[in-house]
């Protein structure tokens, strides 16, 4: 059910954004795409709170906080350096999440079974 939530979020960045769509400059298209991909994927992210282990309520929410910020569509107008911030922001801020949910993973145990002759 968590997951589930993407489902009505997506269309809304589709009737929001354009550039969805692909209509617009290739550049804000691309760019919308990937951030669109990058929050949802840190939205689910935050919202089952696991990633490569289980995540703490503190990370969950700047998790959600970077997603939500990803998800601001680009804008050429008014408000078009606003959302180019926002998107700015939150993809620093996720990969710096990111990085450090890899970094602090639990390793995977040794599994090697080498056997030593201790008898002679």
């Amino acid at each position: 059910m968590r997951l589930g939530i993407l489902a009505y979020i997506v269309p809304f960045l589709f009737a929001f954004s354009p550039t969805l769509l692909l209509y617009g400059p290739w550049t804000e298209v691309t760019l919308s795409v990937v951030t669109a991909i990058l929050g949802t994927f840190l939205l689910g992210v935050a919202l089952v709170g696991y990633l490569f282990r289980a995540i703490n309520p503190v990370r969950r929410a700047l998790m959600m906080i970077a997603a939500l910020g990803l998800l601001v569509p680009i804008h050429t107008g008014e408000f078009a350096t606003l959302t180019w911030v926002f998107n700015g922001i939150a993809l620093v801020m996720g990969g710096i999440l990111m990085t450090w949910e890899w970094v602090v993973r639990t390793p995977a145990p040794n599994t090697s079974t080498a056997v030593t002759d201790t008898d002679g």
